[in-house]
């Protein structure tokens, strides 16, 4: 009888978990990047009019604004915010928008809670996960150099 030993960190975690922690974490980390990082840092400013409020189903109270703005070059673009409770948008208030200039329907509200907001909290999380991820992974590689063999 055969018995497979799967190598643990000092912690009793499995170091497989540490990897799926580090790709996860990245994968958080590139997605602040690409996404909303590329439009808060260097998207294209414009001014957006809130022309519906569409209400959610899953909480009560909350609604996903829909704006309207027209890019540099002219093209009218309609798009969907992130759904927020309380929301303070109203139809037909002007809010700032930033968008990729390259790809105008990639925008968001320019304001705290729905684009630096997202930034930090995945930031944050990719850090966490990248951390704990590699604290694992190492933990494990030396815990396997001193194991009796």
């Amino acid at each position: 009888m055969s018995v497979k030993i799967v190598q643990q960190s000092g912690t009793g975690v499995p170091g497989y978990i540490g990897y799926i922690l580090i790709a996860l974490g990245a994968a958080a980390l590139a997605q602040v990047a690409v996404v909303n990082g590329r439009i808060a840092l260097f998207g294209k400013s414009a001014e957006g009019v809130i022309v519906k409020l569409e209400k959610t189903k899953p909480v009560r109270g909350s609604t996903i604004p829909v704006i309207r703005f027209e890019s540099a070059s002219g093209e009218v673009v309609v798009f969907r915010g992130f759904p927020q409770y309380r929301s303070p948008y109203e139809v037909g208030q002007v809010w700032p928008v930033r968008y990729v200039a390259t790809d105008p329907s990639r925008a968001e509200i320019d304001s705290w809670p729905t684009l630096w907001r997202a930034i930090l909290v995945a930031t944050c999380l990719g850090l966490a996960l990248l951390t704990g991820g590699i604290a694992i992974v190492r933990k494990t590689r030396a815990r396997g150099r001193t194991s009796p063999g």
